[in-house]
């Protein structure tokens, strides 16, 4: 195997998704021994060291066995390419469904690598909610009753301006997502009317609304920063989905004391940035 991976790697092919990785660690539902899944990593760990010779920005992921084993997997793996669904069981039968998005920011706040992953079909709102988390985003377009990649991007017009509105703005705040801290909702005081998600960079704070509902609705917020950012005066600025400055405010913080941040009307599936400095 590692001669085989080798000379794609010579060949100029430097990035590789592995299908039903590893054991899930030591003690993972499909470990065979302790020592084979060691062997495992170290063989990955060759490889992607020649990999970079090649390419510094090359890639490695997978299909993961155990979410129990991401910790002992993200050793090599830099993102997850795994089915999303939710199983029903009755009596002897169960019901798979797939989804496109499920909840991560636990996992993204605890664990840099690998980012979990999301498979977006055709919902601009699974889209949006995996762009707030910071969910690796994977694009699984197809026809209807067309097989899985059978779609290109330009026939989904709805979910092509969301991407690129969405692209657009994750460079806007880039550094949020990649040297930030994923805090997930934790940057309530109380649960708010929109979805939510924040990141923490240094002593500034992204926060991402997104709009779930089938109405408009008023982003009224309260506030807890003081779990992340130091006591005192910041500036809170509003930017709307595409990315313009809407409005501008002085907010306190302090242990102990929500912070109130009055807002607008969000329109359904609308989103907007909130960054506090």
């Amino acid at each position: 195997m590692v001669a085989s991976v080798s000379e794609w790697i010579d060949r100029g092919v430097t990035s590789f998704t592995w299908d039903v990785f590893g054991g899930g660690g030591p003690d993972g539902p499909l470990s065979s021994r302790y020592e084979d899944n060691v062997a495992l990593l170290d063989v990955v760990k060759r490889l992607r060291a020649r990999a970079r010779e090649t390419d510094p920005e090359s890639s490695f992921t997978a299909e993961t066995n155990s979410i129990s084993g991401l910790e002992w997997d993200g050793e090599v793996l830099d993102h997850t390419w795994n089915w999303l669904s939710i199983q029903t069981k009755e009596c002897h039968l169960t019901t798979t469904e797939y989804v496109e998005y499920v909840e991560a920011a636990p996992i993204n706040n605890v664990l840099r690598a690998p980012r979990v992953n999301c498979n977006v079909e055709s919902s601009p709102l699974a889209l949006k909610k995996s762009m707030a988390d910071g969910t690796y985003i994977n694009f699984l377009l197809r026809k209807p009753d067309g097989e899985n990649g059978s779609a290109i991007l330009s026939e989904k017009p709805e979910l092509s301006r969301a991407v690129k509105q969405v692209a657009a703005r994750r460079r806007q705040f880039l550094p949020f997502f990649t040297d930030g801290t994923p805090i997930g909702d934790g940057i309530l005081a109380d649960p708010g009317p929109v979805f939510v998600r924040a990141h923490i960079w240094g002593n500034r704070a992204l926060v991402v609304l997104v709009n779930e509902a089938g109405a408009p609705v008023m982003t009224d917020l309260n506030l807890n920063p003081a779990l992340w950012l130091p006591e005192g005066k910041h500036r809170l600025r509003r930017f709307d989905a595409d990315g313009r400055s809407t409005d501008e405010a002085e907010i306190a913080v302090k242990k102990g004391h929500p912070s109130f941040v009055k807002g607008g009307k969000l329109a359904p599936g609308d989103m907007e940035y909130i960054t506090i400095d």
